[in-house]
């Protein structure tokens, strides 16, 4: 079974605010301490929602938590499968604490079926990755984005567990 880049999710509770600031800009110390995962997060659903105003369109990125602080990387790819062998690789050559996979989807609330951008989110050794998402419209003037991202549900973690050395085979 293949992944599709255009998930349809159920709506589920725990929502938190979108940031409406400018761009995060974070330094190592700032990533201890807020929480990596949280800033790429929030890092990813801004720049999302400022390339889609800009462009028109998102094409899926990946923003990396490393010792040196949050760094970001496109996947340009023919296929949903192609981008995930794509993220995988990264994460593997890599290996960051935290990851945020974000891509154009959708999702099924309340009752109605609406488009949303959809991160997939985990920190090194999370069994499964959290599916969060931040509806949209498109209107007249543009796009038009909810006020919160909300848990969506969970998917498989992307990036490969490494074994301990004192693992048994």
């Amino acid at each position: 079974m293949t992944q599709d880049m255009r998930h349809t999710l159920t709506w589920q509770a725990s929502v938190r605010e979108v940031p409406k600031a400018s761009a995060i800009s974070v330094s190592d110390r700032a990533l201890e301490d807020a929480g990596a995962l949280e800033m790429a997060v929030r890092h990813a659903f801004w720049e999302a929602c400022e390339l889609l105003r800009r462009d028109g369109a998102l094409m899926p990125f990946t923003v990396v938590c490393t010792s040196s602080g949050m760094e970001m990387a496109d996947h340009p790819a023919a296929s949903s499968d192609e981008v995930y062998e794509g993220v995988k690789t990264l994460l593997a050559r890599v290996a960051p604490e935290a990851y945020v996979l974000c891509y154009d989807g959708s999702i099924d609330a309340d009752g109605r079926h609406t488009d949303a951008v959809v991160c997939e989110a985990a920190r090194r050794g999370d069994s499964e990755a959290s599916l969060l998402a931040l509806p949209y419209t498109i209107g007249e003037n543009g796009y038009v984005f909810d006020d919160a991202y909300a848990c969506v549900g969970v998917t498989s973690q992307l990036q490969r567990r490494t074994m301990s050395p004192n693992a048994r085979l």
